[in-house]
């Protein structure tokens, strides 16, 4: 029941974006080739004081996250200026955004830190609606399969926040 009621808020929000760039002509093709991927996820304890980074420093690969987590804060989030700020856990639009947001997760030693994801993923090819496209923003990305380049860009990570 819940991951249902995410992915409508998903396809909501997605909506509102597509309108809000002019291209809702699109939608509905890209909802019906989207794939969703829950998470469950425990930070493991830190292994100093002071609190540990849960998750290296990374931006999302996919269309949107919806990221709900329990109270413990640990959130952060990297301004323009390069400096790490503390987020407020309130709905946040992350990749959905024209600029993707770099984040990490903050563990303390104190509480343990839960978060459920729900992630969507379009199936295929992606493209750039050629309505996106003119003198003024030229084309920056070639269309890509979004599934094989998560795999690319995962192959050889550093699995430090993997934890057994």
């Amino acid at each position: 029941m819940y991951t249902k009621v995410m992915e409508e808020l998903d396809q909501a929000v997605t909506r509102m974006v597509f309108e809000n760039y002019g291209v809702d002509q699109y939608h509905d093709g890209h909802i019906q080739s989207s794939h969703y991927s829950f998470r469950f996820n425990k930070y493991l304890e830190p292994k100093k004081a002071g609190g540990d980074t849960g998750l290296v420093s990374h931006t999302d690969k996919n269309f949107t996250s919806i990221l709900h987590q329990n109270p413990v804060n640990g959130l952060e989030v990297n301004t323009k200026e390069g400096k790490w700020i503390v987020h407020d856990p309130r709905p946040l639009p992350s990749s959905s955004c024209s600029k993707q947001v770099m984040y990490f997760s903050r563990i303390n030693e104190d509480e343990v830190r839960y978060s459920l994801g729900l992630f969507s993923l379009e199936q295929g090819v992606t493209h750039i609606p050629k309505e996106l496209v003119d003198d003024d923003h030229p084309l920056r990305y070639k269309p890509l399969d979004q599934l094989q380049y998560i795999l690319a860009q995962t192959r050889g990570v550093e699995c430090t926040h993997c934890g057994v």
